[in-house]
């Protein structure tokens, strides 16, 4: 007990004075037409990146648009924050999204999922 009868509670040097939130996943919303002529002028980034990294069309497309989407309503819709230029952005979010499928691809694999079903959460 303190010197005024309370008890005195040390706190560790890792105390979190909130619980640890799970993170949330942003979901695309429709786009405004700002920023669906932006995501259409860059799309040949897109088709650049798939090249680059030699992904099919078929396969991988869907993986990164939505990612590629993301970073446009990103970059447009918080004006008051620095972001590096907007090709920067909108590839490193394809490459997380490539990583993360190529990731949940691999635990399939190494699980022995059926191929026929899609839906393991990764």
């Amino acid at each position: 007990m303190g010197a005024n009868g309370k008890k005195h509670l040390r706190r560790s040097k890792h105390h979190r004075p909130f619980p640890k939130q799970k993170p949330e996943y942003r979901k695309l919303r429709p786009l405004e037409p700002r920023e669906r002529d932006w995501a259409a002028a860059h799309h040949p980034l897109v088709l650049r990146f798939l090249e680059d990294h030699h992904l099919s069309m078929e396969e991988y497309y869907d993986v990164v648009i939505f990612r590629y989407l993301l970073a446009v309503e990103t970059w447009l819709r918080r004006p008051g924050k620095p972001l590096p230029d907007f090709q920067a952005a909108a590839w490193a979010a394809m490459t997380t999204a490539l990583w993360r499928e190529q990731r949940c691809r691999r635990r399939k694999f190494l699980l022995g999922w059926p191929a026929e079903q899609e839906a393991l959460p990764c």
